[in-house]
């Protein structure tokens, strides 16, 4: 009895066995293993972390751009929003305002003229004023031959005599003085002479050709001033009269509106008038250039 009780229980047991290997063979053949779904949920959470542009792609909550890698997101942050050629090695450099050429210097520096710091002490008389010996010469301004305004009471306190020199472009007598002023060559007063050997220009004098030499050495002042009674003297005129018979020492002036040619009541040219250092006349003369250069020729 007891020992088939045993093959009983041992025929159970088979039984059982059998059916748990036919329940394995049945299984669904798609299905996965638990290390398999965790893999492709490990890969769909790291394609989320790339093309999220929200809170749910993104553990830290922050959007990405689509096509920011890391390497772009550190030299986007590097690159200056406002330079196109900022790059992270190499920031824009503000190099500071330009120095542009200052014309104005440049001229005033090759024109030379002097410059009085005490002019506004001399009594400027005013254009109303009536010239003559012993009367102050008003403060003439113009334009020069370099482009720039020139204050005659510049010229003051120079020590030496100043001489104003007025002419036209038509006065022959005018541009044979510039042309001598020029080079120091008297001819042009002697190229046409007559038979008789005699200077066309009456008024001058072999003993004027000193006066070269003193403004050369800057023991004169010579101002040359250019007017006309047609079209107004323009900048352009005595820039030409000075590329035609340059002087480094004489400013050529242009008197636009005929102040000085009408203060000064010009009828005679070369108008020869000259200055002391005070800018009074010592020789104001309308009858011509004689006394003028008489009087300068004669200066120790």
């Amino acid at each position: 009895m007891k020992t088939l009780h045993l093959s009983l229980l041992s025929l159970v047991l088979l039984l059982a066995n059998a059916g748990c290997a036919a329940e394995t063979s049945t299984a669904d053949p798609d299905a996965t293993s638990p290390a398999s779904a965790d893999t492709n949920e490990d890969d769909s959470s790291a394609s989320a972390d790339v093309t999220s542009d929200g809170p749910s792609g993104d553990p830290d909550g922050s959007p990405e751009q689509d096509s920011a890698t890391p390497e772009d997101a550190e030299v986007t942050l590097d690159v200056d929003p406002g330079s196109d050629t900022a790059t992270p090695e190499e920031e824009p450099v503000d190099a500071g305002p330009v120095d542009e050429p200052d014309d104005d210097a440049s001229s005033e520096e090759q024109s030379g003229w002097p410059k009085n710091p005490f002019k506004d002490d001399i009594p400027d008389p005013g254009w109303d004023s009536i010239p003559g010996i012993g009367t102050v010469m008003p403060n003439f301004q113009a334009i020069d031959q370099y482009g720039n305004v020139v204050e005659l009471y510049d010229f003051a306190g120079q020590g030496v005599p100043v001489v104003i020199d007025v002419g036209t472009w038509f006065c022959e007598p005018c541009k044979a003085l510039a042309s001598y002023l020029s080079e120091g060559d008297p001819s042009p007063f002697y190229e046409d002479n007559d038979e008789d050997g005699k200077v066309d220009f009456a008024w001058w004098n072999e003993s004027y050709e000193v006066v070269y030499d003193l403004v050369d050495s800057g023991q004169l002042i010579w101002i040359t001033v250019l007017y006309s009674l047609g079209d107004p003297v323009t900048a352009e005129d005595v820039f030409l009269w000075h590329e035609e018979w340059p002087n480094p020492h004489i400013p050529v002036l242009a008197d636009t509106s005929l102040q000085l040619q009408e203060y000064l009541g010009v009828s005679a040219m070369p108008r020869i008038d000259v200055l002391n250092e005070d800018m009074i006349f010592e020789i104001f003369e309308t009858g011509g250039p004689t006394k003028g250069m008489k009087y300068v020729s004669a200066l120790p």
